[in-house]
């Protein structure tokens, strides 16, 4: 679960929907510190990748297996087509997007260079510092 909290007012909301009391601002602090420390956005990306993946096509399939009942005795085959073909459409989304979700993101590498190892004369040096120069 993500809470986002602009203001001072919102966070008292939340204490108290919580029913945490709070003393001191050092309290607080340490409050915050602790959920801080164990919330990871890869881990909650990769739940809601999976999440996603799972249910999106599982519901899908239910309601077009359920459409299937109705639409068999009126529509014919193309009301079928149309059911399936939206629940297929919907289901291939949500699964590319999970993937999406799930996959593995590497950073930029930096050069293999030690930080203490000084540059030689023909080798140009690496600073990753740049200037905005736009006026």
């Amino acid at each position: 679960m993500s809470v986002m909290i602009e203001s001072t007012d919102e966070l008292l909301t939340l204490l108290k929907k919580l029913d945490l009391k709070v003393t001191s601002v050092d309290e607080l602090r340490q409050l915050l510190a602790t959920i801080n420390a164990n919330y990871n956005p890869d881990v909650a990306r990769q739940k809601t990748g999976r999440l996603i993946g799972v249910t999106v096509p599982g519901y899908m399939a239910a309601a077009a297996f359920g459409g299937t009942f109705f639409a068999a005795g009126t529509g014919g085959i193309g009301s079928l087509a149309l059911i399936w073909g939206a629940a297929a459409l919907v289901s291939t989304a949500a699964v590319i997007s999970a993937a999406i979700m799930t996959s593995v993101r590497r950073g930029r590498t930096l050069p293999d260079h030690s930080p203490d190892r000084s540059a030689s004369r023909g080798e140009p040096v690496v600073t990753h510092i740049t200037q905005d120069l736009s006026v």
